[in-house]
């Protein structure tokens, strides 16, 4: 018999199937429940939601800050009542691409106060309540 150079049947069945296992496996973590792709859209989604939080949070900060100047005397540019309206002119002011934030619901300032804010063009919008004792939380993006 000759000496014949190759690889045998065996052998290239055995490294399709362990091609086959190793791209199922890459296609599970990537898709999976707990996959890769999974965790990046989470994170965008609390991404979100912490960003609508903080500019809220900050609007909020910044009109007590303007009404404690104006008690004090001095000479405020920007609004000293936390309004839906006002909320949402500190945010567009300090977040020029939350320019499409809008007021979802108002009720008499006493009630809980919805703001719909979304971040940029590109990205979700979150719903911001702001309970009447002004405390801020946010809900899931849509």
């Amino acid at each position: 018999m000759k000496n014949q150079k190759g690889i045998t049947l065996i052998a290239l069945v055995i490294t399709i199937i362990v091609l086959l296992i190793l791209a199922g496996v890459s296609i599970a973590m990537l898709t999976g429940n707990n996959g890769i792709l999974t965790q990046a859209t989470n994170a965008n989604t609390q991404n979100l939601k912490a960003e609508a939080d903080e500019a809220v949070k900050m609007a909020l900060n910044t009109i007590m800050t303007n009404k404690a100047a104006s008690d004090a005397g001095s000479t405020v540019n920007g609004p000293t009542t936390a309004t839906a309206d006002n909320i949402l002119t500190v945010i567009k002011a300090n977040n020029p691409n939350a320019s499409s934030s809008t007021v979802k619901t108002t009720g008499n300032e006493g009630a809980v106060r919805v703001i719909t804010y979304k971040a940029s063009a590109n990205s979700k919008s979150v719903d911001v309540t702001i309970s009447a004792e002004g405390v801020v939380s946010t809900g899931d993006p849509y």
